[in-house]
């Protein structure tokens, strides 16, 4: 199409069937010029994941009354309160495509689905003043995890307005569920104004799932890659960057490297937490600045050779 504008006060509610449950699918929009999405406009793929028993997230599985974890993506899936594990981390951080992952069964039923899948391309402008999210359900069923967010991805020349991007994981159900992990958002543009919020964070749950993540990628600028939790201590978030982008890690969220990395300018704001594995050796090069602020942490602690073993 050439130009789509979504006015005030309506919907575009994104909803797709597909072969078989563990294909992806998703919202695809191509844009030759202009998209503007108005005050009260949205489009929504909230819930619309992989099927309730699939999904690389998914979230651990209990028949009993144990409870479920949270569904995976972004970031890890919360722990249930009897410690049934939340669904992994999956996908790529800068171009996000996958769907979001379930929550785990509570023992009367499913978890919460997890987000769907947004992409739009366009030529011009994307001026956005509603909304556009990809959040995951938070869960109804007893003891059940909350599904994770999903992703939404816009390629654009401009971006601008001040509406709403989300991709955050649903609540697992209280008190016993694991909580869905963050989804992923990724923006790229030769400019950029858009001033409303950007949140791809965990759901509350037993244990909260943790971050997701926010990239921007603006011509002639340092790529910027977020991970916040919203204030809300959760799982871990497992990244792996070797490009030399930016990194920003606060609000609680809790970000373990799966390899080594390669970053430009590494900030852990107040609350943001880096820690290593245990029994992974890996080296974090900074080609630019390291500023650790209070209240923040890098740390291995206890993450050495286990008793009796090591050389």
């Amino acid at each position: 199409t050439e130009t789509s504008a979504i006015p005030d006060g309506a919907l575009v509610l994104v909803s797709y069937e597909y072969a078989v449950a563990s294909t992806n699918a998703g919202l695809n929009l191509t844009v030759t010029e202009n998209v503007s999405i108005d005050v009260g406009g949205a489009i929504l793929a909230d819930g619309r994941g992989y099927a309730v028993t699939w999904g690389p997230g998914r979230g651990g599985l209990s028949g009993t009354a144990l409870g479920g974890g949270g569904g995976g993506y972004g970031g890890a899936g919360g722990l249930s309160s009897s410690n049934i594990i939340g669904g992994v981390v999956y996908g790529l951080f800068n171009q996000p495509t996958a769907l979001g992952s379930p929550g785990g069964f509570g023992y009367v039923g499913f978890g919460g689905a997890g987000g769907g899948a947004i992409r739009i391309v366009a030529g011009g402008t994307v001026t956005l003043n509603g909304t556009i999210s990809a959040n995951g359900m938070s869960a109804t069923n007893a003891r059940s995890g909350g599904g994770s967010g999903g992703s939404i991805w816009i390629t654009a020349s401009t971006l601008t307005g001040s509406g709403t991007i989300t991709a955050n994981g649903g609540a697992g159900e209280l008190p016993h569920g694991g909580g869905g992990g963050g989804g992923r958002i990724a923006l790229e543009c030769d400019a950029c104004s858009l001033s409303g919020p950007l949140s791809a964070c965990g759901g509350a749950g037993a244990q909260a799932g943790g971050a997701g993540t926010v990239f921007k990628n603006i011509t002639a600028q340092n790529g910027l890659l977020l991970v916040d939790n919203g204030g809300r201590p959760g799982a871990n978030t497992t990244l792996s960057i070797t490009n030399g982008i930016d990194l920003l890690i606060q609000a609680q969220a809790r970000v373990t490297p799966s390899s080594s990395w390669t970053i430009g300018n590494l900030t852990l704001s107040s609350n943001g937490f880096v820690a290593a594995s245990t029994n992974v050796q890996v080296t974090l090069t900074a080609v630019g600045d390291v500023t650790i602020q209070a209240g923040s942490s890098l740390a291995a602690d206890v993450t050495g050779y286990s008793g009796g073993t090591g050389p």
